[in-house]
C-alpha cells in the first residue's frame, strides 16, 4: 500500500522564477511545480499538496508562520504518513528548529527541503531534493516510520532540523549539522544512520500553540558597548537574552558588561550564553571571564546552534507560567538539540 504524504508549500527559491521585467527572482504560484517534476508521478506515494499562504521568500517567514505550519500538521496528522515542507533556505533551520520544539511525542517524519536554484532552471538541485525528501518521508521499517523527526534534506544528506544551519549561499551543499552526524545519506540508495535517529516517542502526539517573541539575540565583538545591554534592561521589552560569546562562552572581563548582565539576571530575566564558534560546546567555568556567569544564573546553550536556541527560547517562554519555569525548560533537552544530558 502506498504512503500518503502531505506536501506543504510555503515559498522559497524552489518555487521561484525570474521576473522578465526586473530580472529578479520572485515567488511563483505552486501550480508550476507539478508540471516541472513529472517524476513525482512515478513514486509509490500518494501526494496531497497544501499551499500554506501566498508564496513567501523565507526571509519573510516569521514565528506566526511556524505556528500556522504546526497547526496545519497537527490538524492533518492522522491523515498522512509523513510531511514534506517546501521552504526557502534562508530561514529553513529556524523553522525546522521551531517545529521540533512545538511538537510533542512526534512519531512521523517531517522533512523540510528546498533548493539553491529555482525548479525551472536546467541545473536545479530542487528536483533531487524534493524527490528524495518525499521518499524519506514515506520510508518505513517494520511498519514504523524510518525517521520520526523534524529534519532537513539537502544535497544528499538528511540532517536533524534543530542541529542544522545554512552555511553557504553558493554551493548546493548549503546546510551542515556541525555537532551531530547526518541521519541519512543518499547515493545509489538512501543509507539511514539508525543509531543517530531518535525513536524515543512516548504518549499522545500534541502540538504547542504558543510562543513568545520577547527574545533578543546578540553577538559580542571587540568594542562591544555595555550600554546596549543597559538599554535592553531599561526597555523591559525582552524576557530572555541569548548572548553569543567567544570560544567556550567567554564574554571578557569588562566590569560594565558584567554589571549589566548581572542586573539582567537579578531582575528575573533569562540569560543564555552561546558561542560564535560553529563547532564545540559551552563551558562557563573554563575561564575566569565566564566563571561568574553561572553564579549569576546564566544557562549555557551547550552545543546548540543559534537558530535552535532562539526558537527553543521562544517556545519555552510561550509555554511557561513564569520566567523561572521557562529557564528550566530551556535548560533541558527536548528533541536532541544538544549533546548534554537532560537537565
Amino acid at each position: 500500500m502506498s504512503a500518503n504524504i502531505a506536501l506543504l508549500y510555503t515559498g522559497g527559491t524552489i518555487g521561484m522564477a525570474e521576473d522578465p521585467t526586473s530580472k529578479m527572482l520572485v515567488p511563483l504560484d505552486f501550480e508550476h511545480l507539478n508540471t516541472q517534476i513529472p517524476e513525482l508521478d512515478k513514486l509509490n506515494v500518494s501526494i496531497t499538496v497544501f499551499q500554506m499562504w501566498e508564496p513567501l521568500d523565507s526571509s519573510d517567514v516569521q514565528p506566526k508562520h511556524w505556528l500556522e505550519l504546526a497547526q496545519k500538521i497537527a490538524a492533518e496528522y492522522d491523515n498522512y504518513d509523513g510531511f514534506v515542507i517546501l521552504h526557502g533556505t534562508d530561514t529553513m533551520a529556524y523553522t525546522a528548529s521551531a517545529l521540533s520544539f512545538l511538537f510533542q511525542n512526534l512519531s512521523k517524519p517531517i522533512v523540510l527541503t528546498g533548493s539553491q536554484l529555482p525548479i525551472g532552471v536546467l541545473r536545479t538541485d530542487g528536483k533531487e531534493n524534493l524527490i528524495s525528501a518525499i521518499e524519506i518521508a514515506a520510508a518505513t521499517k517494520e511498519g514504523s516510520p524510518m525517521v520520526p523527526e523534524v529534519c532537513i534534506y539537502f544535497e544528499y544528506k538528511l540532517l536533524r532540523g534543530n542541529r542544522s544551519k545554512k552555511v553557504s549561499t553558493e554551493h548546493f551543499d548549503a546546510f551542515k549539522s556541525p555537532n551531530y552526524p547526518a541521519l541519512a545519506e543518499a547515493g545509489v540508495h538512501i543509507q539511514y544512520k539508525e543509531q543517530y535517529i531518535s525513536r524515543d516517542h512516548f504518549g499522545t502526539f500534541g502540538s504547542r500553540n504558543q510562543l513568545s517573541e520577547r527574545v533578543m539575540g546578540l553577538k559580542l565583538f571587540p568594542g562591544f558597548d555595555a550600554n546596549i545591554i543597559r538599554t535592553l534592561n531599561d526597555s523591559n521589552q525582552y524576557d530572555a537574552l541569548i548572548l553569543q560569546g567567544f570560544g567556550a562562552g567567554n564574554v571578557g572581563t569588562s566590569h560594565a558588561l558584567h554589571k549589566e548582565l548581572e542586573r539582567w539576571t537579578q531582575s528575573g530575566k533569562i540569560l543564555a550564553i552561546g558561542s560564535q564558534c560553529v563547532y564545540g560546546s559551552i563551558y562557563l567555568n573554563a575561564y575566569a571571564s565566564s566563571a561568574n556567569l553561572a553564579d549569576m544564573g546564566a544557562v549555557d546553550t551547550h552545543d546548540q546552534t543559534f537558530e535552535s536556541s532562539i526558537c527553543k527560547m521562544m517556545v519555552s517562554l510561550g509555554n511557561s507560567a513564569t520566567l523561572s519555569e521557562a529557564r528550566n525548560k530551556f535548560a533541558g533537552n527536548w528533541a536532541g538539540e544538544h549533546s548534554a544530558s537532560t537537565a
